[in-house]
C-alpha cells in the first residue's frame, strides 16, 4: 500500500493583541446603533392618559411601553402615581400605587425589565432618598434599600447594564457633590468617588455605554430662587475603572452661540452627545 503524505502551508497569523475595555465598550455601543430603516417622519396625537396633568416627572421607554411616574402636580403638589401607554394597543393604563412617597425632580432608569426611582423632592420641598422598583410585567413594585449618600432632588441618573448610577442634584438650597450605585442583582447601593467637578444640581448628562458624561448645571453651590448661573466644565465616569477624568471645554464658537444649561437631557448618538 502507497502511502501519501502532503504537506499544506499553513498561513502565519500574527498574534493579536488584546483589545481595551474603553475601546471594546465603545466599539460595541457603536454596533448596537448600526442604522436600520428610516421611520417615516410624522406626528400621532395620543388618547389623554388617566394621570393629571404635570410637569418634572419621570418618563421611561420599555420597548413596548411609555411610563410616566411621579411629578408635580398645577397647584405645585407632588405626586406619586402614574400610567403606562402601550404603543400596539395604543391605550394607557393606570400604575398600581408605589411603596414611595409623592416626588418630583427624581432620576428613573429602565433596566430592560423594572423601572427604578430613587430621589426626589416630596412634599414641603422635603428632599428623599429612598427608592423603588416597579416590573411592568407582573405590574408590581418593591421597595428598594436607600442610598448610603443624603437624600437629593435634581441629580443626574444613567443605567449601566448593571447598575443604576446617580451623583449630584441639591438638598434645598445646597447642591450635592456625591454619587452612589445600585446593582439590582445584590440589592445593594456603593459610593462611587465624588469626582472632579464642583457641586452642581440639575445638570444634563448621558451615558455612553461606557461612562456617564456631566456637563454644566448651576454653579453656585448656594442654590436660590431664580438662580441662573450656569458653567460649561465637563466630566465623565468610568463605573469599570471607578474613576473620572475631566473633558476639554466647549469650542469658542458653541460658547458664542449657546449658554450653558440645566435639566436638558442630552442624547448620545453612538459618537458624541447631542
Amino acid at each position: 500500500m502507497l502511502s501519501v503524505v502532503v504537506a499544506v502551508p499553513v498561513p502565519t497569523v500574527a498574534a493579536r493583541e488584546p483589545e481595551p475595555p474603553r475601546s471594546r465598550c465603545v466599539r460595541e455601543a457603536r454596533e448596537s446603533l448600526a442604522p436600520g430603516p428610516t421611520p417615516i417622519s410624522q406626528w400621532v396625537a395620543l388618547v389623554p392618559g388617566p394621570a393629571d396633568v404635570r410637569v418634572f416627572e419621570s418618563v421611561v421607554w420599555t420597548g413596548a411601553e411609555l411610563i410616566v411616574w411621579g411629578g408635580e402636580e398645577a397647584e405645585g403638589r407632588p405626586t406619586a402615581d402614574g400610567a403606562s401607554y402601550d404603543i400596539d394597543s395604543g391605550r394607557w393604563r393606570a400604575l398600581p400605587q408605589a411603596p414611595i412617597g409623592p416626588r418630583s425632580g427624581h432620576v428613573a432608569v429602565w433596566t430592560g425589565s423594572e423601572m427604578l426611582v430613587w430621589g426626589g423632592v416630596g412634599r414641603g420641598g422635603q428632599p428623599m432618598n429612598d427608592a423603588a422598583a416597579y416590573d411592568p410585567e407582573r405590574r408590581r413594585w418593591r421597595r428598594l434599600p436607600d442610598a448610603p449618600i443624603d437624600a437629593t432632588a435634581g441629580a443626574v441618573g444613567a443605567w449601566t447594564g448593571t447598575d443604576l448610577i446617580v451623583w449630584g442634584g441639591r438638598r434645598g438650597v445646597d447642591a450635592v457633590h456625591a454619587g452612589a450605585a445600585y446593582r439590582p442583582r445584590t440589592n445593594r447601593w456603593r459610593r462611587i468617588p465624588a469626582g472632579p467637578l464642583a457641586s452642581r444640581p440639575d445638570a444634563p448628562s448621558a451615558w455612553t455605554g461606557c461612562e456617564l458624561v456631566v456637563w454644566s448645571g448651576l454653579a453656585s453651590e448656594k442654590i436660590g430662587i431664580g438662580s441662573r448661573e450656569f458653567t460649561d466644565t465637563a466630566a465623565a465616569y468610568d463605573p469599570r475603572a471607578r474613576r473620572w477624568h475631566l473633558l476639554p471645554p466647549p469650542h469658542r464658537s458653541f460658547r458664542t452661540a449657546y449658554r450653558p444649561a440645566f435639566s436638558t437631557r442630552p442624547a448620545w448618538c453612538g459618537r458624541e452627545a447631542r
